[in-house]
């Protein structure tokens, strides 16, 4: 066999074993498809007999996710802050509580280590063609906080005179932070915005395995048996972030699984299955 007939069997040989290879990789996500698809099933047809109903239009596919540490920086934040007001004087109070107040009088913020912010925002009027969820959207960028995005992620409360409220909620990379929101409430002539914030940066991230459809059913069917709580249907269930932090300004972004039901919403840990209690 001379060189090139040579060189051109190694190349067919080469190519068959990648289709054998494609095919046996095809069949086994196949295989595992039908498994967790039977698993899932499986688990709501236990719901089922406990008499608790699973919506059919819920998804519960989701993406990589991490743990994630954050903290305070307090240089970033005195950047947001005279995004927000312009030039400020800042004050330690203690106990990680940072006052700032503007130069020009217009407005003071308080910020805290664990994540609490309360600004009041001086001189305001809403002006025409005011639209309060486009102004609080801005602000929180002013802030450096992501927020979601889309129709129907922020509550408006607002009349036709630019008064009411405006709630939006926190998010890392597009994904919602259950326990941290701003709340804007515009009165003319002031503007005050409060709530909690994830912290200014992710110092961070460890990539996690979650716990699967299957075995989250099964671990939220545990939890309200030992809780004694009654429930006839699951109507939505995703993943998202729980925050917490310490005084000291360091703080910890948490996957959950947040399950929605007739009588209540349940956060279970999206790693560990345990429940997640008294979150805000």
């Amino acid at each position: 066999m001379d060189t090139v007939k040579a060189k051109n069997f190694i190349i067919i040989v080469l190519l068959l074993m990648d289709g054998i290879l494609l095919a046996l990789f095809a069949a086994d996500s196949v295989r595992a498809g039908t498994a967790e698809s039977a698993a899932l099933t499986g688990a709501i047809e236990v719901l089922n007999e406990s008499g608790i109903s699973v919506s059919e239009s819920i998804d519960f596919s989701h993406g990589a996710m991490s743990v994630y540490s954050t903290a305070r920086d307090e240089q970033l934040e005195r950047q947001h802050v005279t995004a927000l007001m312009g030039e400020s004087e800042y004050s330690d109070q203690g106990g990680s509580i940072i006052t700032y107040s503007a130069v020009d009088g217009g407005g003071e913020a308080t910020f805290r280590g664990v994540g609490g912010i309360q600004v009041q925002l001086m001189d305001w009027s809403p002006g025409e063609d005011f639209d309060a969820e486009a102004a609080a959207r801005e602000m929180a960028a002013d802030l450096g906080i992501e927020v979601l995005t889309g129709n129907g992620t922020a509550q408006v409360n607002v009349n036709e005179n630019g008064r009411g409220t405006v709630v939006l909620f926190c998010a890392h990379e597009g994904v919602l932070i259950i326990n941290c929101r701003l709340i804007f409430t515009f009165d003319e002539p002031s503007i005050i915005i409060e709530g909690t914030r994830p912290l200014d940066t992710v110092v961070s991230g460890t990539a996690v395995d979650v716990l699967d459809a299957p075995t989250v059913l099964m671990r939220f069917l545990e939890h309200i048996r030992e809780l004694g709580q009654v429930c006839s249907q699951i109507s939505s269930a995703d993943i998202a972030y729980y925050f917490t932090a310490t005084a000291a300004g360091d703080g910890t972004l948490q996957p959950v699984w947040r399950i929605s039901t007739d009588t209540g919403t349940f956060y279970l840990n999206a790693v560990t299955g345990a429940a997640e209690e008294n979150i805000a």
